[in-house]
């Protein structure tokens, strides 16, 4: 959210103060509050963000074109499979 980890610790504690003051007053219930995530592993906890290393953008690329090729392949193949075939007796 831009705080510096430098600062002092006291402009977190009043950001995080405020923000549970204005969620709390607005929430009916404290499942459907938002959080405040205070590191990286906490977010990756939660699931707010992945842990995993990202792939270089050739092969993000690359993986984006097997996905759309299998897509289409798959269209392909299901497109045909619930037609019924008129010319049997022939």
């Amino acid at each position: 959210c831009g705080l510096s980890s430098s600062g002092a610790t006291s402009d977190v504690k009043s950001v995080t103060g405020a923000f549970v003051k204005f969620h709390s007053s607005r929430s009916s219930s404290l499942t459907g509050m938002p959080r405040i995530a205070t590191s990286l592993q906490e977010l990756i906890r939660v699931g707010g963000v992945s842990g995993e290393k990202r792939k270089n953008p050739r092969q993000r690329k690359k993986m984006r074109q097997q996905a759309m090729q299998r897509a289409n392949n798959a269209g392909v193949v299901g497109a045909g499979a619930g037609t019924v075939s008129s010319d049997k007796g022939r």
